[in-house]
């Protein structure tokens, strides 16, 4: 217990540096990579779950969660452990009415039943007690308010490493390091709705998102991915390109949200504060067959049929982002790559339009061709005599000369090039 409380406190302090708010207040508005994505996607799913006109912000950072439903005319009351994050909001803030106050975000200063929403952006992914955090909240929450936060997803970590992982092992792994600043709370979505449960809450929506932003934000569904330099070069460019972020906010909310937990790295919890043990029983069940659906190699239709992206509304949305751009394009084929590899089974038939179907089933041919080339020219040069041969001085010159046996091998024998520059 003395490790925990160590890391809640380690924690906590960690934000109290004027400096570190300071960068913070920069990286949470970048304008680089995936990070305006995750800004879209989180303060959207604030901004739609929020309820009622009286919102409590706790450990509200920057405010980015609350500050825009502050500017519809909503009451917002912020409260963090930080008087230079508290600082920075108010200078955010500029002339939008807020209330702020130093506070912890496990001992509120309000009475019972305070707030139609309680919001928290960033905050629980950051404390192992938060079974305690989700009593204390309940209490300032009216009956038939809600509950609004994120967590990172056990679920989606068991799909690399094991359904063996458990939330006590991982936070044993970091007291034993005494490397508080690795730990992040992973939550099953199954636990969740327990904890719902014994406090008499409802889950309204558990919602998977952050499938594919990169850096500290592991997917761990795409993990193979996601080690590739082309695919982090590809992604680097979401934010400097407007239809490219506009087929990720689109994928963001019309897919990955309509999924179960095991498909992201972090979902968001909305909780409505009132007890409906047989909702819950039925919003597992779903989840339940959602996961059957998914691990099903040949129920991608079936699959889409469950969530409801058949009709034509989705299809002629999705063909436009996948044909806005090159960029988008190749986006998108990379997902389609992963699939296959994964071994999901093929989109259902009818959701791509003929043109882009022929695209995508050309540039998988053509990969092939290249990985078959590849391998047969590294199988050449592995040859010892072949190695002996392309020395010079000590100096090996095979590998220099594997790109031209590659394209004469696709030209002449696969016949998958035509030998033209371009």
């Amino acid at each position: 217990m003395a490790d925990v409380d160590q890391l809640i406190q380690w924690k906590t302090n960690a934000w109290k540096d004027s400096n570190m708010v300071a960068w913070y207040s920069g990286r949470m508005v970048e304008s680089s990579g995936t990070n305006p994505l995750k800004n879209a996607v989180e303060v959207g799913l604030c901004g739609k779950y929020a309820t009622g006109p009286r919102i409590l912000d706790v450990g509200i950072g920057t405010g980015r969660g609350s500050l825009p439903l502050a500017r519809q005319g909503r009451e917002v009351v912020g409260i963090d452990s930080s008087q230079a994050m508290l600082d920075e909001t108010r200078r955010l803030a500029g002339d939008t009415p807020i209330t702020l106050q130093q506070g912890d975000v496990e001992r509120l200063s309000f009475p019972e039943a305070s707030f139609d929403t309680l919001l928290s952006l960033n905050v629980v992914v950051h404390f192992p007690h938060w079974r305690r955090l989700l009593a204390e909240w309940k209490r300032v929450v009216r009956p038939g308010g809600r509950i609004v936060f994120d967590v990172h997803s056990l679920d989606n970590y068991r799909c690399a490493y094991g359904e063996g992982v458990t939330e006590q092992g991982l936070l044993q792994q970091v007291e034993q390091s005494g490397d508080f600043s690795t730990y992040v709370l992973r939550v099953a979505a199954e636990d969740m709705v327990a904890e719902a449960d014994r406090l008499g809450l409802r889950v309204a929506a558990l919602v998977p998102y952050g499938a594919f932003l990169g850096g500290g934000n592991v997917n761990y569904l795409m993990e193979g991915l996601e080690r590739q330099w082309g695919w982090k070069r590809l992604l680097s460019w979401m934010a400097l390109d407007e239809r490219f972020h506009a087929f990720g906010l689109y994928l963001e909310q019309e897919l990955v949200a309509k999924l179960s937990t095991r498909v992201t790295g972090r979902y968001m919890v909305v909780l409505d504060n009132v007890a409906d043990p047989e909702a819950n029983r039925a919003w597992l069940a779903r989840n339940a067959e959602m996961n059957r659906l998914m691990r099903s190699s040949d129920s991608l239709a079936e699959l889409f049929d469950f969530i409801g992206l058949r009709g034509q509304e989705f299809r002629g949305a999705l063909n436009h982002h996948v044909g806005a751009s090159l960029r988008n394009f190749t986006f998108f084929y990379a997902l389609y790559r992963e699939m296959m590899e994964k071994g999901w089974g093929e989109l259902p038939e009818g959701i791509l339009e003929q043109q882009h179907k022929a695209r995508v089933l050309a540039w998988r041919k053509n990969e092939r061709a290249d990985d078959e080339a590849l391998r047969m020219a590294r199988t050449w040069y592995a040859q010892p005599e072949m190695k002996q041969a392309t020395e010079n001085r000590g100096i090996s010159m095979g590998e220099a000369m594997e790109y031209f046996l590659v394209e004469r091998l696709l030209t002449d024998y696969l016949g998958m090039f035509t030998g033209e520059r371009v």
